[in-house]
């Protein structure tokens, strides 16, 4: 399962998570994100920081869908890189 990715003639567009690949997979990070984003509350770490900017323009459930697409865009960086979990920043 890999975020969607459109772009020619250097202009990368990242798009939302597809609809293929593992169904359970993609409900379970869902459902794992919209918890996180639920309790948010007054946490200061930079996730915490870009969800709260991010609940400010958008409805919880599409800021659900776009933090698990971070987390999987995330994990997939992680695992093709080799490299070890770094904590994001606030952006």
């Amino acid at each position: 399962m890999v975020p969607a990715h459109s772009g020619t003639g250097g202009n990368n567009k990242l798009l939302g998570i597809t609809k293929r690949g593992d169904r359970c997979l993609r409900s379970l990070l869902v459902h794992g994100a919209r918890s996180v984003v639920s309790r948010i509350k007054n946490k200061q770490d930079g996730l915490s920081c870009w969800i709260r900017e991010q609940l400010t323009k958008n409805h919880l459930n599409k800021t659900a869908v776009a933090y698990a697409n971070k987390l999987v865009r995330m994990a997939w960086a992680i695992l093709k890189n080799g490299e070890d979990y770094r904590t994001p920043l606030a952006q």
